[in-house]
């Protein structure tokens, strides 16, 4: 059996598929509020390099850690 190796998901700046979703938020969300820092701050708090010893490079590609560790913390608010 051939084990395939794929990196680290990464998260991919495709900055214009969530554009619409991204100026009714900033039309919308307070400046001030939770989900408008997460929006702008995510790849800053959780840069995908920060996790990569915790995914096995065995198996195929991981979902963004960014993006778990955002969902993880959108959950407990």
């Amino acid at each position: 059996m051939r084990i395939e190796h794929f990196p680290l998901g990464i998260a991919d700046s495709q900055s214009n598929l969530f554009d619409d979703m991204a100026q009714f938020c900033e039309k919308t969300l307070p400046k001030d509020s939770i989900y408008a820092f997460l929006h702008d701050e995510r790849n800053r708090l959780f840069p995908d390099e920060a996790f990569a010893d915790l995914f096995s490079g065995r198996g195929r590609q991981s979902v963004p850690p960014s993006s778990i560790a955002t969902v993880m913390v959108l959950q407990r608010l």
